[in-house]
């Protein structure tokens, strides 16, 4: 994914941004976790590139993982009101 932001930016890849925290709430990964994930993915994208390029790739990096890192909040806070407030199933008329 952070190849195609690099390329292409943000707006073709918000359904997947939204599906990547969707799964990583899912599968309980800290926020810590993932900013670990990014930046393990992005020292191996720089690790052959110039120094104009390595910055440019950082700050499209540094966009992306803001991004998913709302997304991923967003997520555990929609989690968080579900545990909070279950959804309950209301009474038939004339019960």
């Amino acid at each position: 994914m952070l190849r195609a932001y690099v390329v292409m930016g943000a707006g073709n890849l918000a359904d997947e941004m939204t599906n990547l925290a969707g799964l990583l709430v899912d599968a309980g990964v800290s926020a810590q976790r993932t900013m670990q994930l990014h930046v393990h993915v992005l020292e191996e994208l720089i690790g052959s590139l110039g120094n104009r390029s390595a910055r440019h790739v950082m700050s499209r990096a540094d966009l992306l993982v803001l991004e998913v890192m709302a997304h991923l909040a967003d997520g555990y806070r929609w989690r968080y009101d579900d545990e909070c407030r279950p959804a309950r199933q209301l009474d038939l008329p004339g019960f």
